[in-house]
């Protein structure tokens, strides 16, 4: 502003970093120039050391996480063969590990955290199951379907729903509105249903099957 710009008003604290993590913008002066004599007015203050509206910084977030796409989880089932038997448990399991996401908003680095927090499988004999629980696998699995009498091709998918925070230059983590969601799969299945078989065999192993 040259060589005549007003000093700070006595006494008014200087801000950098709002409680929010975000620097302040700049304080603004101004004054009236006469242009037919050239002469100005004092220097004087139009806007103090301001920090960015909560609002407009969560919007900002929002805005970046609305537009993430985290690679949808994987879908696995035992046993991974491509074919299993009704009325024994298939297993089914995925990985529940958050994704971090590097943003920088306002000039100051923001991470974005996407966290799995729902699973729905479905099972392609009509049912479904909306877990918590990402499972594991066999022996130690929670979450499975049983097919029951069940003869045929099933299509398997898995819809994962993603809740996110953010945390600003390293601060505490703040919870986002809203959720994300992905879809893994479809995987087609086999599905057979074993049945028990009376069976009459001789010595060379000539048989006559009967129904179980």
């Amino acid at each position: 502003m040259g060589a005549d710009r007003p000093a700070c008003p006595v006494g008014w604290a200087i801000i950098v970093v709002c409680p929010s993590g975000f620097p302040s913008s700049i304080p603004i002066y101004g004054r009236w120039v006469d242009e037919a004599t050239g002469v100005a007015e004092p220097w004087s203050l139009v806007e103090w050391y301001t920090c960015p509206d909560e609002a407009d910084i969560r919007a900002l977030v929002l805005d970046e996480w609305t537009s993430l796409a985290p690679t949808p989880t994987p879908l696995n089932l035992q046993p991974n063969t491509g074919w299993v038997y009704a009325t024994v448990p298939t297993i089914a399991f995925t990985d529940d590990t958050p994704l971090i996401h590097q943003a920088t908003l306002l000039g100051v680095p923001v991470r974005i955290r996407a966290t799995p927090s729902q699973f729905t499988w479905s099972w392609g004999d009509g049912s479904e199951t909306d877990t918590a629980d990402a499972g594991s696998p066999y022996p130690d699995y929670s979450v499975s379907h049983t097919y029951l009498h069940f003869e045929g091709e099933v299509v398997v998918a898995l819809e994962t729903t993603w809740s996110g925070d953010y945390s600003v230059n390293g601060g505490p983590w703040i919870a986002i509105d809203g959720t994300l969601a992905t879809h893994s799969g479809p995987v087609t299945v086999e599905v057979h249903d074993p049945r028990s078989r009376l069976v009459d065999c001789d010595l060379n192993n000539n048989c006559i099957v009967g129904q179980g």
